[in-house]
């Protein structure tokens, strides 16, 4: 069994964005979800059939402005049934915040992790180790594909093996993952938290707000088995892909494989998160670099493994991307606009020097956070 615990608040995105009048403040620590069509019913005739609100939400840039102005003025929550309540400490007034609520993953209201996140990152971290531990070896499949490949995007077989995903390869593949098996992660309490993007101009003093985000909030834990495999479904593989490369990888489909590779993929990336110039980019935030030392001893502790889940925390390009940048600064430099800025997302001014740049920070107004890492206790 293993023991999950929630460093910094996790959120997992359903998707949807909530009307902020669906939260409503009822003590200094306690913020209320309501249905929105719940909120509305408590609004007069008069105020649905006004033209001044029909013709501005009917514009081609419509505005909530006016109908929060409404809902603030007309609806009396204590009249309304909530669906369930968040802890929320943050300074800024509910009541007038424009923003919109990135809504949690969450189950009969109690939030969780989904397995897919969980096996997404540990395939992440399996894929990024592998090509780390046989780097050297590799290096002229990552020439190859980089220097030879047109605005193509890095492929992990043909890094590791020097050729193209093929039919086959790829049915390999999907017949490989499932192998992996991550159920979903539950816990019993959700924080409100506000979600800024932060250093973002040239000299890092840029600030973008973007939303308040739903989130599991630090120091909650549960147990379960973080992960397992399908032996059955592993044997035949080993009995139908008895060659190279195919049993290479299947021989790495192992817990410990996996808990190694995890620890060595979250060390890597915090690098970037604890030179010189983020720590003292991160001594204006309450809290970061003191959470960023105390994830870095965890990391030494015997039997615990670090992980980091949700929006925009690791995925293959960025950290393939990094891997590279470490190992081959020339090649990541020559070959920056071709393969590693992120024009695709709708950067205009990448610098191959300090991507990536921006951090999301996220604040209750008592401390900010790193969004994302959790810690896994394994016997």
């Amino acid at each position: 069994m293993d023991r999950i615990t929630i460093l910094t608040p996790v959120h997992i995105a359903t998707g949807n964005d909530i009307e902020m009048p669906c939260y409503h403040k009822v003590n200094d620590i306690t913020v209320n979800r309501y249905r929105f069509t719940d909120v509305l019913s408590q609004l007069p005739p008069k105020v649905m059939t006004d033209s001044r609100l029909l013709d501005e939400l009917s514009s081609r840039q419509p505005s909530k402005k006016l109908l929060y102005r409404y809902i603030h003025q007309y609806v009396d929550y204590s009249k309304l049934t909530p669906l369930y309540n968040l802890e929320y400490t943050y300074d800024g007034s509910l009541s007038k915040a424009r923003n919109d609520v990135s809504e949690q993953m969450h189950d009969l209201h109690k939030p969780f992790i989904p397995g897919s996140t969980i096996k997404g990152t540990l395939l992440n971290s399996w894929k990024y180790y592998l090509l780390k531990l046989n780097y050297d070896q590799i290096r002229p499949n990552i020439y190859k594909q980089i220097k030879g490949g047109q605005n193509k995007n890095l492929d992990f077989h043909e890094l590791m093996f020097g050729k193209s995903l093929d039919n086959d390869h790829a049915n390999f593949y999907k017949e490989l993952y499932s192998c992996l098996l991550c159920q979903d992660i539950y816990f019993n309490e959700m924080e409100l938290f506000f979600a800024s993007r932060k250093g973002s101009n040239r000299n890092m003093s840029g600030s973008i707000p973007t939303t308040y985000k739903e989130c599991i909030p630090p120091l909650q834990t549960t147990d379960l088995v973080l992960l397992h495999f399908d032996e059955f479904k592993l044997n035949v593989l080993k009995d139908k892909y008895k060659e190279k490369p195919y049993i290479t990888l299947i021989n790495s489909f192992k817990r410990k494989v996996f808990l190694k590779a995890c620890n060595a993929f979250t060390k890597d990336i915090l690098n970037a998160d604890t030179d010189k110039n983020y720590f003292n980019f991160y001594e204006s935030f309450v809290g970061i670099n003191e959470q960023l030392n105390e994830i870095k001893k965890e990391l030494e502790n015997p039997n615990t493994v670090v992980l980091r889940v949700g929006n925009s925390t690791n995925y293959f390009a960025k950290t393939i991307s990094y891997l590279i940048k470490n190992n081959d600064p020339g090649l990541y430099k020559e070959c920056f606009w071709q393969h590693f800025a992120p024009v695709k997302k709708g950067k205009t001014k990448p610098n191959e020097r300090t991507m990536p740049k921006a951090r999301m920070i996220y604040s209750n107004g008592e401390k900010d956070y790193l969004p994302g890492f959790i810690k896994i206790q394994y016997d």
